[in-house]
């Protein structure tokens, strides 16, 4: 039987920056970041970010959703320590 093979960590980076590119530009995809789901993977990081740049998670206009959304999906791979870019 053949095994599974590892992912290096890049690779596993470029994964998990994709299925959150994915989740976030989907046709159902939430309209606001805060509207994700706590039990999502990425709440944890979209919230984070959100008190990082000191807006109101629960009070964000949609130019603040929409700024915390494009910069999640700029520092996302380096939240989880992988440089995506040469």
């Amino acid at each position: 039987m053949a095994k599974k093979k590892e992912l290096p960590k890049a690779g596993q980076a470029w994964l998990e920056f994709a299925e959150l590119a994915s989740y976030l530009l989907r046709d159902d995809a939430p309209l606001n970041i805060n509207e994700v789901p706590e039990n999502n993977k990425f709440y944890v990081p979209a919230k984070g970010l959100t008190e990082e740049l000191e807006l109101d998670w629960d009070n964000l206009t949609q130019d603040e959703s929409n700024r915390v959304m494009i910069n999640l999906l700029g520092e996302y791979p380096r939240e989880q320590g992988q440089a995506l870019y040469y």
